[in-house]
């Protein structure tokens, strides 16, 4: 019966991407939409995909990813309401919408699973936080557990801890890369060669979250084996300006 995506958004690139890259994608890919142009990216990307705006081509999937903004969360289950197979299993990738909230949407369709999604899945290098129904079997459990860990890792978690892991995984590459990429451009501006700065940056950041997070050394150490900290008198003011702004964002996506 193939898998179903709904929703042609940056979830969907990620995940077909990463189960491509892995070899575990399915013979038949179907990704709906309402707009043409989130399509019309995941077919130059994944010209192999099915593309349709025709909800229904979803419905006799075997594995079915709900990939739509949680604000469009109802009115995208409430048409799925009465038209899942049996059989079939609805994977949410979106915050805010519980198990059980979505299963009564459903009208008590409980085979569902919940995970918190993040960019290196493209790359098999994701960390995807998942829950599964009480309904679901240990088999189910260790099929969905087996076929995800293509996209890396996919540790199964608390339900009430998913929002949380929004802000600490899926988000969080986004509050670094520009950094990163200033950095480069900072350095090529000092004389480095483009590929130079790139590989300067990309190891010694590398090595840098190795470090700390070796457990050879305390924080505190690591963070005194370099005597320059030119950002050392902003650090405060950046920790209250992301303290402040991602616990906005959390107060929005909770459930």
């Amino acid at each position: 019966m193939g898998w179903g995506f709904i929703g042609a958004g940056r979830a969907t690139r990620i995940l077909i991407g990463g189960f491509k890259r892995a070899n575990r994608i399915s013979e038949t890919v179907i990704v709906t939409d309402i707009d043409h142009a989130p399509l019309k990216t995941i077919k130059r990307w994944y010209p192999f995909v099915k593309i349709t705006k025709d909800l229904s081509d979803c419905f006799d999937c075997s594995l079915i990813f709900l990939s739509v903004p949680f604000t469009a969360y109802r009115d995208v289950l409430e048409k799925l309401k009465g038209n899942l197979k049996d059989e079939s299993l609805l994977v949410s990738l979106a915050p805010k919408y519980t198990l059980s909230s979505i299963t009564e949407i459903l009208g008590g369709f409980n085979r569902i699973v919940r995970m918190i999604p993040n960019a290196p899945s493209i790359i098999n290098k994701g960390y995807n936080p998942l829950c599964f129904s009480p309904y679901l079997s240990d088999k189910d459990k260790e099929h969905i557990k087996g076929l995800f860990s293509a996209l890396g890792e996919c540790p199964e978690v608390k339900e009430d801890l998913l929002e949380a892991f929004v802000i600490v995984s899926a988000a969080s590459p986004t509050y670094f890369w520009f950094q990163f990429l200033e950095l480069e451009r900072i350095g090529v501006s000092l004389g480095l060669a483009p590929s130079l700065a790139k590989e300067a940056v990309y190891k010694t950041l590398k090595g840098a979250v190795d470090l700390l997070y070796s457990g050879d050394f305390t924080q505190e150490e690591v963070l005194d084996l370099i005597p320059l900290k030119p950002l050392s008198k902003y650090e405060e003011h950046i920790k209250d300006f992301m303290k402040e702004r991602l616990y906005q964002v959390f107060d929005k996506i909770k459930p």
